[in-house]
C-alpha cells in the first residue's frame, strides 16, 4: 500500500484508569474523517497487557479489512484535531514507514523525550540515550537511524505486515552497578522493546514531530519548540 487512501485504521487508546483527558476527545471526534473505522479504549494499570489486548483485536479486525493500527494515549493530545491522522498517514507513505511514531516529552521539567538511540552491548544491552526536546529540534521534523527506539504515545504501525503477528508489548527491569559503585534501577519499556521487535524482523521504524501534541501531565508538555532543563539525557552521562 502506497496511498492512504488505502489506509484502513484501527484507533486504540488504552489509558490507566479507564479515564480520558477532555481535550482528547476533539482528536477521537474528528478520527472517522481521517481514515479510522475501527476504535476501541482500554484501561488497566498492566500497560502492557492492555496495549497487547488493543494489538490482538486490531489483528483480529484485519479479516473485516483493517490494515493500520494507530494508538493515542488517553493522555498525549494531537494539537491539529482534525488533521493529526492526515499528517501521520502522510509521513508514512512519504518515507516507507512501516511504523511511524510521534516524539512526545516525557513530563518532566527536564525536557527529555522517551524517543531514544539504542547504546546497548554486552555488558549492558538495554543501555539508550534518550533525545532532549532541544536535539529533537535539531533533527529533520521526521527522522530514523538504525538505532532508534520509538514510543508509543503516537504511533501508527502497518499491520498487514508479516512481522505485525510476531511481536509484543512487555516491559523488563533489572538493576546495574554504576562504575562508581552505585546501584542504579534500570529499565526497557515496552516502547523501546517494540521497537527492537519490529526490527530484528525487517521493520522500518521513524520518529516525527511533524504531529504537535501535548502530554498532559501537572502541566502540558509540548514536542513543538525546544525547552527543558537538560539538553541531553542526564542518566546516559551518570552511566558514562
Amino acid at each position: 500500500m502506497n496511498d492512504t487512501k488505502d489506509f484502513k485504521i484501527y484507533l486504540a487508546v488504552p489509558s490507566y484508569n479507564n479515564m480520558l483527558e477532555l481535550k482528547a476527545f476533539e482528536s477521537i471526534l474528528f478520527a472517522g474523517r481521517q481514515g479510522v473505522v475501527g476504535f476501541k479504549s482500554i484501561g488497566g494499570s498492566l500497560l502492557s497487557y492492555v496495549f497487547n489486548q488493543l494489538w490482538c483485536d486490531a489483528l483480529n479486525q484485519r479479516k473485516k479489512g483493517i490494515t493500520h493500527f494507530l494508538m493515542l494515549h488517553a493522555d498525549v493530545i494531537p494539537q491539529d484535531t482534525k488533521n493529526w491522522i492526515n499528517i501521520l498517514n502522510a509521513e508514512m507513505v512519504e518515507h516507507d514507514a512501516d511504523v511511524m511514531s510521534v516524539v512526545v516529552p516525557i513530563k518532566s521539567p527536564q525536557g527529555m523525550t522517551s524517543t531514544a538511540l539504542d547504546k546497548g552491548c554486552d555488558e549492558n544491552p538495554w543501555a539508550t540515550k534518550r533525545y532532549s526536546m532541544t536535539e529533537i529540534m535539531e533533527m529533520p521534523e521526521t527522522f530514523t537511524s538504525p538505532d532508534l527506539l520509538i514510543n508509543t504515545g503516537c504511533f501508527l504501525a502497518d499491520i498487514t505486515k508479516s512481522w505485525a503477528e510476531n511481536i509484543h508489548f512487555e516491559v523488563n527491569d533489572k538493576i546495574i552497578k554504576k562504575p562508581d559503585g552505585d546501584f542504579l534501577a534500570w529499565v526497557e519499556p515496552e516502547d523501546w522493546n517494540f521497537s527492537k521487535q519490529v526490527k530484528w524482523q525487517g521493520g522500518k521504524i521513524f520518529a516525527t514531530r511533524k504531529v504537535e501534541v501535548a502530554h498532559l501531565g501537572r502541566a502540558d508538555y509540548y514536542n513543538a519548540e525546544a525547552w527543558g532543563q537538560e539538553k541531553d539525557d542526564p542518566v546516559w552521562r551518570s552511566t558514562q
